[in-house]
């Protein structure tokens, strides 16, 4: 209760620590950042009713389903030979695109980086994680990197953490060195570069934040 006004929050689905408000003004006042119901890897807490809502509108009006989004980069995935980079922010995407590589390839297909396996242990420890988010908990002590088909790795314009080595270093010893899945990210200045953009390195994959949680 704020000045007699009782204010409700919520966990808003997109990132660990976000929350939604909703103000019991009138007919509802709700407002909240990004936010996403589809997350299989962050909770998300439905709102009371809320006749005017305030919203971020990064995305605009695209409303194409998580599921889509993610039938389209399974057929990406299907289609690329080899090893398979998947630059990704530690404490968001990182844990959704593990639980659903895990889901369809198997655990022994993905590795996290460093980085990534830190942020999920803390995403797991908070209890602020979709209960089925333990599904990764077997990823959180595998390593190497090199033993997997899928490298989940910090950071998502992989100018940083093991995307950083693994893209630059590996065309140092003249390997044709991983494939890449980027997202919203796409280097063009970094050190990796070149490497992701030789022809059949780099590919477009989930080209916004939500609803897959990142950023």
């Amino acid at each position: 209760m704020i000045d007699g006004v009782t204010l409700t929050t919520g966990r808003n689905g997109h990132a660990l620590g976000g929350v939604w408000f909703h103000f019991d003004l009138g007919d509802g006042f709700f407002y909240s950042g990004d936010w996403s119901e589809e997350s299989d890897w962050f909770t998300f807490d439905a709102p009371p009713p809320a006749a005017t809502a305030v919203l971020d509108c990064s995305y605009h009006l695209d409303d194409v389903p998580q599921s889509e989004r993610f039938a389209a980069l399974d057929g990406l995935l299907d289609r690329m030979q080899g090893q398979v980079l998947l630059p990704v922010p530690p404490s968001g995407r990182a844990g959704e695109m593990a639980l659903h590589l895990m889901r369809r390839h198997g655990c022994e297909s993905v590795m996290l980086d460093p980085e990534c396996q830190s942020a999920l242990r803390i995403a797991l420890d908070s209890g602020a994680v979709c209960p089925d988010a333990r599904d990764v908990a077997p990823l959180l002590d595998r390593g190497p990197m090199e033993q997997a088909r899928f490298l989940v790795c910090d950071t998502p314009n992989a100018d940083g953490g093991a995307a950083l080595g693994l893209c630059p270093g590996l065309e140092r010893k003249q390997s044709p060195g991983p494939r890449c899945a980027c997202g919203l990210h796409r280097p063009h200045d970094r050190p990796c570069a070149r490497h992701l953009q030789r022809p059949g390195r780099a590919f477009p994959a989930l080209e916004r934040a939500s609803p897959c949680a990142t950023s």
